[in-house]
């Protein structure tokens, strides 16, 4: 262990800082939204399987990401995951914009950016950051 000062019970060159701590915060969040939305989607269907998307792309790498993130359930949830990062931008007082979400730079990977998919995506993710926004204004009025 680098630097300790040994009376202490902790190290400080073991602890996160500030800034690492909050992106952990929000890769947990992110997580467990995403993943609360597919629990309330198989829920809705009685646990059936959702509707898939079909790829015509013949690069097999392209073809798999394409079938994953065009899934309807990974839409909807991947969705909710940049209306957070995006919310989280609003709370640090960045400007909030949805194509600087690393979401959005995976869809454009998967799909290119006049894809039907990913404007799908972009619809979302704004429907899902305007709850996220007004809960947090709603909460800050209280």
């Amino acid at each position: 262990i680098y630097q300790c000062d040994w009376s202490s019970d902790v190290c400080s060159s073991d602890l996160l800082s500030f800034v690492k701590w909050r992106e952990l915060c929000l890769d947990v969040v992110c997580i467990l939204g995403h993943e609360y939305m597919h629990q309330h989607q198989h829920r809705d269907r009685n646990f059936k399987m959702g509707k898939g998307f079909s790829s015509r792309v013949e690069n097999i790498d392209t073809k798999h990401a394409q079938e994953y993130y065009g899934h309807a359930d990974e839409l909807d949830a991947y969705s909710f995951t940049a209306a957070a990062n995006m919310a989280n931008d609003l709370r640090l007082g960045n400007p909030v914009d949805f194509k600087k979400t690393g979401i959005y730079n995976h869809y454009v990977d998967a799909f290119g950016p006049d894809h039907s998919i990913v404007s799908k995506l972009e619809k979302r993710s704004l429907k899902y950051y305007n709850i996220l926004e007004e809960q947090y204004y709603g909460q800050q009025s209280r």
